[in-house]
């Protein structure tokens, strides 16, 4: 029977060195979860050494989305989130918003500016520059002042 390589050496690899530096960083008196985000790092694909397949990681790192969510909606209990409702509704529509509306104006305001019909932020202030033209006019008149206005 074949078997996928990749995914194997990705696996045993990314959680070996997830128990590794776990252990190691509770030793330090850290929490096991800095021993994780380093061995993420290590694993990475922005350090030298190994590097796993990235379309695989990414992968796994879904399955793992999925299980974690899973596990959360084991341990759920409407009674909880009943007790919390004056501000878990009213968190979760401002997040609701704020992940709709900030790509959108992010959008909105990158494309505005590409076509250049927005020259600035509204309420930042905008610094003159001077140009060619007003420096050589400055010059001319002796005041380099006259190249701020």
């Amino acid at each position: 029977m074949p078997h996928y390589t990749p995914l194997i050496g990705t696996i045993v690899v990314s959680l070996s060195a997830a128990f590794v530096l776990g252990v190691l960083a509770q030793r330090l008196g850290l929490s096991a979860l800095v021993g994780y985000l380093l061995a993420g790092i290590v694993v990475g694909p922005f350090t030298p050494g190994f590097v796993g397949d990235l379309p695989l990681a990414a992968e796994l790192a879904e399955l793992g989305v999925i299980l974690l969510m899973f596990g959360v909606g084991l341990h759920f209990s409407l009674a909880d989130l009943l007790a919390v409702r004056a501000i878990a509704i009213p968190g979760a529509l401002v997040q609701m918003i704020a992940a709709i509306d900030l790509p959108t104006m992010t959008i909105a305001t990158v494309t505005a500016r590409a076509q250049g019909s927005v020259t600035s932020t509204p309420g930042l202030k905008t610094i003159p520059t001077a140009t060619k033209n007003s420096t050589a006019n400055a010059s001319r008149n002796g005041s380099a002042s006259s190249a701020a206005r």
